[in-house]
């Protein structure tokens, strides 16, 4: 995985540890932890699921903006980023295996990741400190990413997000389950 990219590394750490990410890749250090541990197909992540990551979670940045719990300067980086994702860059950095454990938690932590550190960088920082000097921080585990669903249902309903009629749509219920119905938006 490393032999494509630069031999320069930052240090990122997380509740197992500090490991080596590198430098000038946009993913973090838990994406790479989940790209070692299930490397169960060797297939990238299809774009039409990345990009639907993407609009969720430009829509949750402009939301908490909106509500008032993200400035901003920040949900203006991370709409940013999610733009240039849906825009088809950074596709290369959605590491984690298509079929891997953890019912979409890596693949939602691999988006956090690649988005926090590109609104980093727009932000006048360095990739993998989500704090820099005089700035708020862009976290992967938070920054514009409160209210989504539950990472197992962001792509299942952001498969269809972008599309006039979604192949699947997944509502929940007043009671708390979760209903699939075909065609729930179109009309």
């Amino acid at each position: 995985m490393d032999a494509a990219h630069t031999t320069d590394y930052r240090k990122e750490k997380d509740s197992i540890g500090v490991k080596n990410v590198p430098e000038d890749v946009y993913y973090g250090v838990q994406s790479l932890r989940a790209a070692e541990n299930f490397p169960i197909t060797g297939l990238n992540m299809h774009p039409e699921i990345i990009n639907s990551l993407a609009y969720i979670k430009k829509a949750a940045a402009i939301t908490n903006c909106e509500i008032g719990i993200l400035d901003k300067k920040r949900a203006s980086a991370i709409v940013q980023a999610c733009d240039e994702i849906i825009a088809g860059k950074f596709h290369e950095d959605f590491i984690v295996d298509p079929i891997q454990g953890g019912a979409g938690t890596s693949l939602n932590m691999n988006a956090n990741e690649v988005i926090a550190n590109r609104a980093i960088e727009i932000l006048g920082g360095k990739k993998g400190a989500p704090k820099q000097k005089g700035q708020q921080a862009v976290l992967p585990h938070r920054g514009g990413r409160r209210g989504q669903l539950h990472p197992a249902l962001v792509f299942l309903f952001g498969n269809g997000f972008h599309r006039k009629t979604p192949p699947l749509a997944v509502v929940w219920t007043p009671k708390g389950g979760v209903m699939r119905k075909n065609a729930f938006f179109s009309g």
